[in-house]
């Protein structure tokens, strides 16, 4: 084993030894708002439109108490996850579908509140469009950075529901939109709750 390699298992060993809890998280959700990209005007007059932000989304993650602070109010998340939006027809579909990262530092004041913020960064972005089960239109939409900001309020000692803010912008043949969106969801984690 080399030293980079013993090095990094002593501090993985030396950062869990540090830590009241730490474990998996899971969040599920949706998100809503920033620029349209699409809309569908179906048969009976209605229209229903998908914009940069809208989302339903998975994430899975590892979160722990901030190495270094003995204070369990302080704690650091990792997650990886699919954030998706569509239009279904009878015969069509239009999606948009992207990969996100996401770390977190998160504060919690009192018992069953905590504040977060971070950086998500979003990847393998692709809009398209489907006609009869044939893709007519396909768009890798570049890769982006932006701001996250959350608060939570947890029940039960692994279980929460929050309200989140994220802000970036895609960029897709040389124009910008908006993915700015509000979103609500429902997380499991380690014992954060005090």
């Amino acid at each position: 084993m080399g030293k980079f390699s013993k090095l990094c298992m002593s501090f993985a060993f030396f950062v869990i030894a540090q830590n009241s809890w730490a474990g998996l998280t899971t969040s599920v959700g949706v998100d809503v708002g920033g620029d349209e990209l699409a809309f569908i005007i179906f048969e009976n007059g209605a229209r229903q439109t998908i914009k940069a932000g809208d989302g339903l989304f998975l994430n899975i993650g590892y979160q722990q108490q901030t190495p270094g602070f003995g204070d369990s109010r302080l704690h650091t998340a990792l997650s990886l996850g699919y954030k998706g939006s569509f239009i279904t027809t009878t015969n069509a579909l239009v999606d948009f579908s992207r990969i996100n990262a996401s770390v977190m530092q998160y504060f919690s004041p009192v018992n069953r509140l905590r504040f977060g913020t971070g950086i998500t960064g979003h990847f393998h972005n692709t809009f398209s469009i489907e006609e009869n089960s044939t893709t007519i239109f396909t768009s890798d939409v570049n890769n982006t950075l932006g701001a996250v900001v959350s608060v939570d309020y947890g029940f039960g000692p692994h279980y929460s529901v929050g309200m989140r803010f994220t802000m970036l912008e895609y960029t897709d043949l040389g124009e910008q939109f908006s993915g700015n969106s509000i979103g609500f969801y429902f997380a499991t984690s380690p014992n954060w709750i005090q």
